[in-house]
């Protein structure tokens, strides 16, 4: 079983990320239960879920609470560990899940007032040309991600989204930063990284005097259904 960063086809392995994951990239549990809802009111009465990336179960757990058949596949055995056990926690039997790679990469939604995405853009910027593998490989965002269903012949139906507030302080972002937490930082050598870290901590805390201070930001989960008729 490979525990490597990265895999043979490309993709990412998250299984260092497990233990923060959903701290950092979770949903609060209502939000989730209301994504769960409309991915089950866009199906089929009766439809099963394959959730490609399963990871930690963000988006298949809120679906198996509410009674739906559902599997997933991901290439971290950590990060369906962490499903596993979430689900025994809530008295859930233990999830359909397959260790895979599917070689599609992850995206980040950015929000113009938030430090997390404001930093990590910039460290993006800084780190770009020292990454050991282009910025994604395969199939990227979820433009991207939609554009090859819609080119093999599917129907794009956007669904709305779910938003919610929450509130951020650039000292967290920072700390973000230093602790490498997102997959494209782990291709980036070392000393690239800290140096372009110490320039980015020293150019948010001159715009920014007060880093604990908190910020208010919107954040949102957009979903949209590709159809396939025929």
């Amino acid at each position: 079983m490979a525990t490597a960063d990265r895999a043979g086809g490309g993709s990412v392995n998250f299984d260092r990320a497990a233990g923060y994951y959903d701290v950092t990239r979770g949903l609060p549990p209502e939000v989730g239960d209301r994504v769960a809802a409309r991915i089950e009111a866009a199906a089929r009465p009766g439809a099963r879920f394959l959730e490609i990336g399963v990871g930690t179960g963000r988006i298949a757990l809120p679906l198996q609470r509410r009674g739906a058949w559902v599997a997933g596949v991901d290439l971290s055995a950590a990060m369906m560990a962490t499903y596993r056990g979430k689900a025994a926690a809530a008295g859930l039997p233990a999830p359909r899940l397959l260790r895979g790679d599917v070689g599609w990469g992850p995206g980040l939604p950015h929000r113009p007032n938030s430090p997390r995405d404001a930093l990590q853009r910039r460290m993006r910027e800084l780190t770009a040309a020292a990454a050991s593998t282009p910025e994604w490989v395969g199939v990227g965002d979820a433009r991207q991600k939609l554009a090859a269903l819609t080119g093999l012949g599917g129907v794009e139906e956007p669904l709305g989204a779910e938003t919610w507030a929450t509130e951020e302080t650039w000292a967290a972002a920072l700390d973000e930063v230093d602790g490498r937490i997102f997959s494209y930082a782990w291709r980036v050598p070392e000393d690239v990284w800290r140096a372009a870290a110490a320039r980015v901590r020293a150019e948010a805390t001159a715009d920014h005097p007060d880093l604990d201070a908190p910020v208010a930001v919107q954040r949102a989960f957009h979903l949209s259904r590709v159809r396939f008729d025929g």
